[in-house]
């Protein structure tokens, strides 16, 4: 009787966490950005998108590489390049939230990166991680 049970238990818990495998975010990784305008100009990188599978109102930004002297700001835009998200400054070693701006669950966004508005020169790059979710 204890080994039903127990097979019983074991079997409706790889069920609920393979369901919650399924739906969990994710990161997209090693998105690149290149020769990055001085400035505060832009630069898309529509080659990695990332679905949202939640519908908090965050999204997720962890710089892994920063070259700029005065720093970097990043946000969620849409395919055709439309914003998804407010700008929020990156910091080095930590999750950057940004508020989202009408994100759909479903929907794969991509990212963007900007300079700062005193930002000279145009050889500055930045490398991170992002998500459409709240991680």
């Amino acid at each position: 009787m204890r080994k039903k049970v127990f097979s019983l238990l074991f079997c409706a818990a790889v069920c609920f966490g393979t369901m919650g495998a399924v739906n969990a975010s994710t990161w997209t990784e090693g998105v690149t950005f290149v020769n990055i305008p001085g400035g505060g100009n832009q630069k898309v990188n529509l080659s990695k998108g990332n679905k949202k599978t939640s519908t908090d109102i965050y999204a997720s930004f962890v710089p892994t590489k920063m070259t700029a002297l005065l720093g970097n700001s990043a946000r969620l835009i849409t395919k055709s390049q439309n914003l998804a998200s407010d700008w929020v400054a990156l910091s080095s070693g930590k999750v950057n939230y940004a508020l989202e701006r009408g994100c759909k669950k479903g929907t794969t966004y991509y990212s963007a990166v900007k300079s700062n508005t005193i930002e000279w020169g145009n050889n500055n790059d930045v490398t991170m991680d992002f998500s459409a979710d709240k991680k």
